[in-house]
């Protein structure tokens, strides 16, 4: 007969997105702090989301988010769960997945290249140098023709795509 203390178990389940809440989230947070929930809503396609000197979180789908910094703009070209394209005219954004739903694709554009992920993962993205960096993960980015697979811990300039691995 044992005295130990049972085991809490820990377990998250994340709600199935209904039809009708199937748009990306869009939260605001300012100086670090939290924004009431009422504050939740969803981005229309072609609408743009601009930060000034808080950032924004936005929920891309199940399981993957995307966060912009300061002085940031984008722009939902589709804010569907299940086909996201965003693009980011200024400032950076990270974009985290932490499981691949199958049918769930995710694209960011910007200036002239277009980048797909769709690997669990952590990236970044800065507009004004048009560097995009894989910290986890694997994304494929295009432009002129030119496509590029880029893995983890490597970078490259969306300027510079020439066809290959980075």
């Amino acid at each position: 007969h044992s005295s130990r203390a049972p085991q809490a178990r820990h377990t998250r389940k994340l709600a199935k997105p209904r039809r009708f809440n199937s748009s990306m989230v869009c939260s605001p947070f300012a100086n670090r702090e939290r924004i009431s929930s009422s504050s939740l809503r969803e981005i229309a396609k072609g609408e743009s989301v601009r930060t000034a000197n808080g950032w924004v979180e936005i929920q891309l789908g199940t399981d993957a988010f995307l966060w912009m910094g300061e002085n940031g703009l984008l722009k939902a070209e589709e804010p569907d769960f299940t086909k996201t394209k965003m693009l980011i005219e200024s400032g950076s954004i990270l974009v985290e997945i932490h499981k691949h739903h199958k049918g769930n694709n995710i694209t960011l554009r910007v200036n002239e290249a277009t980048i797909e992920i769709n690997k669990p993962g952590l990236y970044r993205l800065d507009s004004g140098d048009s560097q995009f960096r894989v910290f986890r993960g694997k994304a494929k980015i295009q432009q002129a023709g030119n496509t590029a697979i880029v893995k983890k811990g490597k970078s490259i300039v969306a300027i510079e795509v020439k066809s290959g691995y980075a």
